[in-house]
């Protein structure tokens, strides 16, 4: 059985920082830390819930703005010129996205399986 998660990863001019794996229905981005799984400094232009990935199903994930001022570049595949996210879009593993501009907070999202560890915690509570 495979168990695959959602991973962000951030463009190594912001750090490199890997977050995941989640397996949420819904992962949120933006400057409330209590609110989101993402915390992005106010400093970035980020709305307090900026956005969200939320998932349908293992490889089914929408990217949606928060709020309608709430602005996402999204990068499908490998296209160099970034689209406006206005409404809920669809998006795959290795699409990038950045928040409030192009130069903003980027992230890579990809879809992968869980470590082995989590994967077998996962079996076992699918035997009780």
């Amino acid at each position: 059985m495979q168990f695959l998660a959602t991973y962000l990863k951030l463009a190594q001019e912001f750090g490199g920082t890997e977050f995941g794996p989640y397996e949420d229905l819904e992962i949120s981005l933006g400057s409330n830390q209590n609110a989101c799984n993402i915390f992005i400094p106010p400093n970035f232009g980020v709305l307090p819930i900026h956005a969200k990935l939320i998932r349908k199903s293992a490889t089914d994930v929408v990217l949606a703005p928060a709020e309608q001022s709430a602005e996402i570049y999204l990068w499908k595949g490998r296209s160099r010129n970034p689209e406006p996210v206005y409404v809920p879009t669809a998006v795959k593993s290795g699409d990038t996205f950045a928040l409030v501009s192009p130069q903003g907070p980027k992230f890579k999202i990809e879809f992968r399986e869980l470590p082995p560890e989590e994967a077998e915690k996962r079996l076992a509570s699918f035997g009780k």
